[in-house]
């Protein structure tokens, strides 16, 4: 994977894959989308840390706020949940530091 040391003022390469480093962080990049399957996409030299998917952003959850559907193997070769909200089934990908217990 492409490793890029970079300054916070430095812009993205248009279409970057592979990883950006700077004062502020590591970014994980698909095709110019912040992506990362195996853990956040985005982690904050503060000890923050957000989890993407195709520039798609999912928040921290823990399985005991939600009944478990089920849970199979589905895109990008990970695991998804499928969870029950009070009023909505949605899945849920199991990208590891995602889903607490």
């Amino acid at each position: 994977m492409k490793i890029l040391n970079l300054t916070s003022n430095d812009p993205t390469p248009d279409g970057f894959t592979g990883i950006i480093k700077d004062e502020e962080g590591v970014f994980w990049y698909k095709e110019g989308n912040y992506h990362r399957e195996d853990g956040p996409a985005i982690e904050w030299s503060d000890g923050g840390k957000a989890w993407y998917l195709e520039d798609e952003n999912y928040r921290q959850v823990n399985l005991k706020d939600y009944v478990v559907l089920g849970h199979d193997k589905g895109r990008y070769g990970i695991g998804w949940y499928k969870l029950l909200d009070k009023d909505k089934i949605f899945e849920y990908p199991g990208i590891p530091g995602l889903i607490t217990k």
